[in-house]
């Protein structure tokens, strides 16, 4: 059994999953909940605290061989100070994440955008092990990007390098959530906030 162990949350508009690792990444043990972005940040961030306790709580690990926790979100944010500046799709703005994890949990956290963690396990453990430089594109209620150069993550300016999802393409597009235009979203969801557009024009 692993001396030490890790804690991963992937926050999505929907559900927030969670799983417990040893230091080579190998999964130990999962748990998904609801996220509950209709009733806010502060909901949502004690939901993480309670799926994070009970994974553990259900492991053969105990909560003291927690060594760290790592959040991937979707959206804008100052990675160095765990902050989140603009989630489209969970609908925050200046969510200070790191520090509001660290008070409830009482351990280190780090968060980074979810396409950047979701390349960085591709290039350590999955279809990328043993690539130095690998590009993981995510498709999902948004579409994200993923850099890894030499083995770490490539941020560029802002923390944004490789977020196709947000360039905008053709410039008289209608502005969806995070002020960018359509041309960079999966066709489904531009079709239903076209629909939804109509709908609220002819009502």
């Amino acid at each position: 059994m692993a001396d030490q162990v890790y804690v991963g949350v992937d926050l999505g508009g929907t559900a927030i999953k969670v799983g417990l690792c040893d230091v080579q990444g190998k999964l130990l043990q999962t748990y998904e909940g609801p996220t509950g972005t209709e009733h806010g940040s502060d909901v949502v961030l004690e939901n993480i605290a309670q799926y994070v306790r009970k994974l553990v709580a259900e492991s053969p690990y105990t909560w003291e061989q927690v060594a760290g926790i790592g959040a991937g979100i979707a959206g804008f944010m100052d990675i160095p100070e765990g902050f989140i500046k603009l989630s489209p799709n969970l609908g925050w703005r200046n969510v200070p994440v790191k520090k509001i994890l660290e008070e409830k949990l009482g351990k280190t956290v780090k968060i980074d955008n979810d396409a950047n963690v979701a390349a960085l396990g591709e290039a350590w453990s999955g279809a990328g092990a043993g690539i130095p430089n690998v590009v993981c594109y995510t498709l999902g209620t948004g579409v994200g990007g993923g850099i890894i150069i030499n083995g770490k993550i490539f941020q560029g300016h802002n923390g944004m390098a490789g977020e196709l999802g947000h360039m905008a393409v053709v410039p008289d597009l209608e502005a969806i959530e995070c002020g960018q235009r359509q041309e960079g979203l999966p066709r489904d969801r531009i079709v239903r906030h076209r629909h939804h557009s109509d709908g609220q024009r002819s009502g």
